[in-house]
């Protein structure tokens, strides 16, 4: 606290000296100082002491309100940012008044001339601008923090605080002062070197003033820019539109990771191609028709397995299955349509359409009995069918989810009953192996026809040529 109000003293010491150069050169120039130099000393003292006593009043106001437990409304942060404000018309006034009641101590009357009044103007404004730029660097870790703290308002709410005004402020703090002295030279009196050098100062102020703001100004975009790509928060620096900006751009981006992140559960729960689909197109209950390849893998044996394992090896026996049938599902585009138990059900060419989706279901089937032969423990029976469906949200408007249905879907749970016996313990429908491609048809071979359990209509068998594991 005392090393804060000690930095905060050093600052207004020599912003304010500055301000006193200022009016002393300016004086000088124009031959207007009649006071004693103990004069002078003794009444620029008042001033600087002034400037400090406006500003630390202010500090013990702000320190009071942001001790307060109690979140700030937006009356309250409007007036901590007109504080500021405050501390730059207070400083400005006590200097313009103190130039005039130096004038007076030194020729014992009000200044008649107007060039006196010029550098009454040229040093209140100067005094205003740089206690101003005093505050604002004081005042603003404390707002900074108010404003976060904050459930309402907005920091573009206060115009003193406004990247437009402290735009103005970097640029006439050092050009209005030079332009009151070059009128109140213009009028007579005064050295031209020494002017010119004076001026020349304060122009050199100004530049440099209006590289800071550009450089701040460049500092703040970039940031944000890296925030944006980077998908982080920016940290909000400032409590003008530029800060107002970094929030706004600080809670899109929250709300964009919050908004991926509901993506990729959505996903995980219905699919990453249902997630899309209905982000894109909605949720509607409707269906349409399609052709696809229907899968079903079923573990085989889980029933006894349940019995005699613990619940955390079944659970963990399941997660290796569902993992490796996900993997290479994934890898030919499939879609994992659901989990039912021990059982998954699997469509290639819905939701998305596929032109090659038989192709990619037989080969997935005959791909997943390689993947899973690492698992000793794991026996499944795969099969596969081929057919137009109906597709699409069926349930009601509370609870609903993608399905498809139709006659393929059975074919293909008959086929994997039957599939757990055989000794490739893969079996597809032989009209779904005449969809696929010649490549992907050389490597299956037919067998009988076979009527399935719940099916009038018969069924010819198909399996991979070269079975590669065979269940004992």
């Amino acid at each position: 606290m005392k090393s804060s109000r000690a930095a905060l003293l050093v600052a207004l010491l020599l912003g304010n000296a500055f301000v006193v150069a200022w009016w002393w050169t300016s004086a000088w120039l124009l031959d207007d100082s009649t006071a004693s130099p103990a004069e002078h000393w003794a009444i620029a003292t008042v001033a600087v002491l002034g400037a400090a006593v406006i500003a630390l009043r202010v500090d013990r106001f702000i320190r009071a309100w942001t001790s307060s437990s109690v979140a700030p409304t937006d009356a309250d942060l409007r007036q901590a940012l007109a504080a500021a404000t405050f501390v730059a018309l207070g400083c400005g006034f006590l200097f313009g008044s103190i130039i005039v009641l130096d004038h007076y101590v030194g020729t014992g009357a009000m200044p008649g001339d107007p060039a006196p009044w010029w550098i009454v103007g040229s040093v209140a404004w100067l005094a205003a601008g740089i206690n101003h730029w005093i505050a604002v660097w004081w005042l603003r870790p404390a707002l900074l923090r108010e404003f976060g703290r904050a459930a309402v308002g907005s920091v573009a709410t206060s115009r003193a605080w406004s990247e437009r005004m402290w735009t103005v402020r970097v640029v006439s703090v050092p050009a209005v002062p030079l332009l009151l002295l070059a009128g109140a030279l213009a009028g007579g009196g005064g050295s031209g070197g020494a002017a010119q050098a004076a001026i020349m100062a304060g122009a050199a102020t100004a530049v440099v003033s209006s590289l800071l703001l550009g450089g701040m100004s460049a500092r703040r975009l970039a940031a944000m820019r890296h925030a944006i790509r980077d998908r982080r928060r920016p940290v909000v620096d400032s409590v003008t539109e530029a800060g107002a900006l970094q929030a706004v751009v600080g809670e899109l981006i929250d709300e964009s990771v919050r908004s991926q992140a509901s993506q990729e559960l959505f996903g995980q729960h219905v699919g990453r191609d249902v997630a899309r689909q209905a982000l894109e197109h909605g949720t509607e209950l409707r269906a349409e028709t399609r052709f696809v390849a229907v899968m079903f893998v079923d573990l085989v044996g889980s029933t006894r397995a349940a019995s005699t394992m613990r619940p955390g090896e079944v659970v963990a026996m399941l997660n290796r299955f569902f993992d490796t049938v996900i993997r290479v599902v994934d890898q030919h585009r499939g879609f994992v349509n659901k989990f039912v138990g021990d059982e998954a059900l699997i469509v290639f060419g819905a939701p998305v359409f596929q032109v090659e989706a038989v192709t990619q279901a037989l080969a997935t089937a005959r791909e997943l009995v390689d993947a899973l032969a690492g698992m000793p423990e794991i026996q499944v029976g795969i099969g596969v069918s081929a057919g137009t469906v109906t597709a699409g949200n069926v349930g009601a408007a509370e609870r609903f989810e993608y399905t498809v249905i139709g006659d393929p879907v059975n074919e293909a749970a008959r086929l994997t009953e039957l599939a757990k016996k055989h000794p490739g313990h893969v079996l597809a429908s032989a009209t779904a192996v005449g969809f696929a491609s010649e490549a992907e048809q050389a490597l299956w071979t037919s067998g009988d026809l076979v009527e399935l359990r719940g099916r009038s209509k018969l069924t010819r068998l198909a399996w991979p040529v070269a079975p590669t594991r065979t269940h004992g």
